[in-house]
């Protein structure tokens, strides 16, 4: 732990020294936006409270271990309509595993070799999915991207499978995967072939039973990790 990282935590000790606390953090937000927010703890100030204290300095413990893990030493300056909602979100995330995704988000939007966009909708995405929707999220991208080609263009998730795979009960798992379709991040799945009519084949549309992974739902992937 850092002398800086010390300080705060002592001076965050209190509810009436948090303000103290999100003063100390003044070089993490300059980094963060470089000049294109002047006086960054002056705008944030007004809506840190003791409880978003510690998650403040974890989120720039996070950001920095990445950033220092992935040999950045320049970093660009975040766009106030991305860092502000983004810090935010994280300082009143209680679930640590959804509290890394945003430092991840956060380091990937300062990394100059990070050659994505960070949209907004990334921000509404993360801030509106439960910690088993990112588990399962996780799990069917990781699945995607170790598939052949072939797979990738054609591949439907199971529904059954991810449940025998991730030892969850059916109902959590649809409401996982219902969260996740109305986010875009998940499709339902269709399937074509045998019967048709006419010239046209006979499509089943599968719902949740069988979904794919969209562009949208592997690009948020991508930026959160």
């Amino acid at each position: 732990m850092t002398e800086e990282t010390e300080a705060i935590r002592e001076v965050a000790k209190t509810a009436g020294k948090a303000i103290e606390a999100s003063e100390k953090m003044g070089g993490f937000f300059d980094r963060v936006f470089g000049d294109l927010v002047e006086n960054s703890v002056g705008l944030l100030s007004d809506k840190l409270k003791y409880y978003r204290a510690e998650n403040l300095l974890l989120l720039h413990e996070k950001t920095k271990k990445k950033l220092e893990d992935a040999g950045v030493d320049y970093t660009n300056p975040v766009l106030p309509k991305i860092g502000i909602p983004l810090i935010e979100n994280a300082t009143i995330e209680d679930d640590d595993s959804l509290h890394t995704k945003w430092a991840n988000m956060l380091a990937n939007a300062m990394n100059p070799e990070y050659r994505e966009e960070i949209k907004r909708s990334y921000i509404s995405i993360l801030s509106e999915i439960e910690p088993l929707d990112a588990l399962i999220l996780d799990a069917i991208t990781i699945q995607y991207q170790m598939a052949e080609l072939e797979g990738k263009e054609s591949g439907l998730f199971d529904r059954s499978k991810i449940c025998s795979n991730l030892h969850i009960g059916l109902k959590d798992c649809e409401l996982s995967l219902r969260n996740l379709m109305r986010l875009g991040c998940i499709k339902p799945g269709v399937v074509t072939g045998g019967i048709s009519m006419g010239i046209h084949p006979v499509a089943s549309y599968k719902d949740t039973e069988l979904f794919s992974l969209t562009e949208l739902g592997l690009s948020f992937h991508k930026a959160v990790s």
